[in-house]
């Protein structure tokens, strides 16, 4: 796989990617390796318009928490002792690194980049907003490609518990989700910031999105 950075810039090899995407399972249609490599490319993007509108972001710890974000997603991280995906993914960053000789600074940064995904997660740094808005990014894209996510969440989901949902109950249940996720503004760059009317333009796309699924039948 591809990664749209170059991973010297980052003090990983390629021998650390390839142990890095061991920790995510194909088998999950949604939160797979190719879920990162997507996630990376919206925080360039993100971080290029950071650098236009002269906002610091250290681009390292941005790119290595966004490696590792949802790492074990598919394990059970309850059975584990951790209370979130997220945290069990700040876990596993924290011990892989911690094996590569990074500095505990760094990164004691990357996992709070990685809990800013969480729901509730607090995203006070820039750093820790790149991660969350790319993370989110999806929900303001086109329809098609919006609904093409859901059906893989839900598919996902379905994988994870062992047994079909309904999807009327799901979706309901997947709006209620993703409304608290936008109950805040990141407060990043314009696009992720309230203007006038107190909402971002992420925040509108996002939010048209949401509305035309609350309508959506089954196909």
């Amino acid at each position: 796989m591809e990664l749209p950075i170059k991973t010297e810039t980052i003090g990983l090899n390629n021998f650390d990617i390839t142990k890095i995407i061991s920790l995510y399972s194909p088998a999950l249609p949604y939160h797979n390796f190719n879920h990162i490599i997507e996630v990376l490319s919206y925080a360039k993007k993100i971080m290029q318009d950071c650098a236009t509108e002269h906002i610091i972001v250290d681009e390292k710890v941005v790119n290595i928490a966004i490696l590792f974000h949802d790492a074990g997603y598919h394990e059970d991280h309850a059975s584990l002792g951790f209370s979130t995906k997220e945290s069990y993914s700040a876990f596993l960053a924290r011990e892989f690194l911690k094996e590569k000789n990074f500095e505990t600074n760094i990164i004691d940064q990357i996992q709070s980049a990685i809990l800013a995904t969480e729901k509730n997660g607090s995203f006070n740094k820039a750093e820790a907003k790149v991660v969350r808005a790319a993370d989110l990014f999806g929900l303001s894209s086109q329809y098609e490609t919006f609904l093409e996510n859901a059906h893989k969440i839900k598919a996902e989901y379905e994988f994870l518990v062992g047994r079909k949902t309904d999807w009327e109950d799901w979706k309901l249940a997947t709006i209620g989700l993703l409304t608290e996720f936008l109950s805040r503004e990141i407060e990043l760059t314009a696009f992720f910031s309230s203007n006038e009317d107190g909402c971002s333009q992420f925040h509108k796309l996002a939010n048209i999105n949401l509305k035309k699924l609350s309508v959506q039948s089954n196909i």
